[in-house]
């Protein structure tokens, strides 16, 4: 079964160690991305969580029910999401998509997001950092782009990263 997580942002791997600690069997899912930043004129990789503070667990059903008093007090939990039996699916879903767009290093790459024509971006990382687009035309390597009246044509394959406004 499932589980899901909210953690306190500095104590992820405290969070983790704990959890596995208190159960046997488990399997957590954190899916990452690589976001290139800028600094100094250098780039620099940042490895940052696509669930900012959450995480999945999967636990046996039983163990889980017999063992929750003790779990939801373990160091750098914030709570856990109610409901897990009802979202089982959903849960799978999300978690087999996220293993469908991950790079031979275990990160999401961005082809995670699907792209609408005519709708709005902003990009995450790259020479265009912070900066608004409108996606104009897709083609199998690139992507043409508005960014305010200038048309632009970024490669798919390029490091860039965005996400829709």
């Amino acid at each position: 079964m499932w589980v899901i997580a909210k953690y306190n942002s500095n104590e992820e791997n405290l969070f983790v160690r704990n959890l596995k600690n208190k159960l046997k069997n488990i399997k957590i899912y954190n899916p990452k991305l690589i976001i290139n930043c800028y600094k100094k004129n250098k780039i620099i990789k940042k490895k940052k969580s696509l669930l900012t503070n959450y995480l999945f667990f999967n636990v046996n059903e039983f163990e889980f029910s017999n063992n929750f008093e003790k779990i939801k007090n373990i160091r750098g939990l914030n709570y856990l999401l109610g409901g897990v039996k009802l979202y089982q699916q959903d849960a799978y879903k999300f978690i087999n998509y996220c293993k469908l767009h991950e790079d031979k290093d275990g990160y999401i790459r961005q082809d995670f997001i699907e792209l609408s024509l005519n709708k709005f971006y902003k990009f995450t990382s790259g020479p265009f950092i912070n900066l608004i687009f409108k996606l104009v035309e897709e083609n199998k390597k690139k992507l043409k782009v508005l960014i305010g009246n200038k048309l632009a044509s970024i490669n798919k394959d390029a490091s860039y990263s965005f996400h829709y406004v």
